[in-house]
């Protein structure tokens, strides 16, 4: 029997909606360390988040961005000139197929959108299960980027998520 090179339909899956909406994901194609914003993360966001990644076994870089605006239109699909915005069922299509170990939910609009798309309670500031995938929401993980104390209650938070062994 003869087997596709693309025989795996869980790559196939992640590859096609890398291509589908390539203007609202960026970062590492694993997608196994999964974050989501409605806009893109500020610097210091970014780097405790990656940060955090590494720290858990993830490895540099290890992050996949999600993003409910966009990233950059110049780079748009004609499957992206369908969406704005992320929509609900689009959003859930992306997480699923990207099959991240742990997601992150970077603020209360994501965690909303989240929320409806999976029709699931999810609570801010807090680590849920969101179909069994450990999700922590944030109701504004930028803003706790701003003080030593508010840092410190994002990584309390950041450190319920899941290592990878």
């Amino acid at each position: 029997m003869k087997k596709s090179v693309n025989s795996n339909i869980y790559e196939k899956a992640a590859g096609s909606v890398w291509e589908n909406w390539a203007s609202y994901i960026e970062g590492n194609r694993s997608g196994l360390f999964c974050v989501v914003s409605t806009k893109p993360l500020n610097d210091a966001a970014h780097t405790a988040l990656e940060n955090s990644a590494a720290s858990f076994g993830y490895g540099e870089h290890a992050c996949t961005y999600v993003c409910l605006e966009g990233f950059s239109k110049s780079s748009a699909t004609p499957q992206d000139a369908a969406f704005q915005t992320l929509s609900e069922s689009a959003l859930q299509r992306v997480i699923e197929a990207l099959d991240p170990r742990c997601l992150v939910l970077a603020d209360a609009p994501v965690m909303q959108t989240c929320a409806a798309a999976y029709e699931e309670a999810l609570s801010g500031d807090a680590l849920n299960s969101l179909r069994g995938r450990d999700t922590l929401c944030f109701k504004d993980f930028e803003a706790l980027m701003q003080t030593p104390e508010s840092k410190q209650k994002a990584w309390a938070l950041l450190k319920k998520l899941p290592r990878l062994s």
